[in-house]
């Protein structure tokens, strides 16, 4: 995956009276794959503002479990340089090395984390300043043509309805446009936050308000990284 992503930071409504002092970087790929040998990669980092960013560089482990997410930090995954200052309109190339890592049957996921590092100078008259985070996707897999397993299920509680999906293959899925309908057909609003990476073994949930007590099934739809999503999840009382 090697398109641009250029990243900016802006103001919230409550401070919009109050000029952000915003930076932009542009970073290639937004996604990194180490496949079979290969444990060495690199990105590109590029300075699009018209200011000085200071950047930290860290990887993390990523993990899904219990449908959340966790990051901790690893020593399996490393980035040089840690610290990078990047004038107006420079680059910088971040490289990466997995050492450490036993022989896998499934993929391993991380995060690189590029913080950006305030700037002690005074800001000129009233403003904010914002703080640049960026979070790039690193997975390190073994050869072979794998693939996600995905298996959902759906409970009641009393917050509302927990969708679940698990993923049992050996590779990620990430799921885009996904939508829900009871086995009627009727539409099911879900929250914003319906999107996302399902890693190899991981889960992620949703909790759906509103869904009537008379309902006992669901039909889910959507686009993953393999083709089309589709599965009937009956409801569990």
């Amino acid at each position: 995956m090697k398109r641009l992503l250029f990243l900016g930071m802006v103001a919230t409504a409550m401070v919009a009276a109050m000029p952000a002092r915003a930076q932009e970087l542009g970073i290639s790929p937004v996604r990194v794959e180490m496949t079979g040998d290969e444990r060495a990669a690199t990105i590109t980092v590029r300075n699009t503002s018209g200011a000085p960013v200071n950047l930290q560089v860290r990887a993390l482990d990523w993990r899904q479990a219990g449908g959340t997410e966790h990051f901790t930090p690893t020593d399996m995954l490393m980035a040089s340089p840690p610290i990078a200052a990047l004038a107006p309109g420079d680059t910088q190339i971040v490289r990466l090395v997995a050492d450490g890592l036993q022989p896998i049957a499934a993929e391993k996921a991380f995060r690189l984390v590029l913080d950006q590092i305030p700037s002690a100078a005074p800001l000129e008259g009233a403003g904010m300043r914002i703080q640049l985070r960026v979070l790039v996707p690193v997975f390190v897999l073994p050869k072979g043509g794998l693939r996600p397993d995905l298996h959902w299920r759906a409970k009641r509680a009393s917050e509302g309805l927990i969708l679940t999906v698990v993923n049992d293959g050996a590779r990620h899925d990430r799921l885009l446009n996904l939508k829900i309908m009871t086995g009627a057909g009727a539409p099911i609003a879900l929250p914003s936050t319906n999107t996302g990476y399902v890693l190899s073994g991981g889960s992620q949930s949703w909790t759906v308000p509103a869904v009537p007590e008379n309902v006992r099934a669901l039909r889910i739809s959507g686009e993953g990284e393999f083709g089309g999503i589709s599965a009937d999840v009956s409801i569990a009382p």
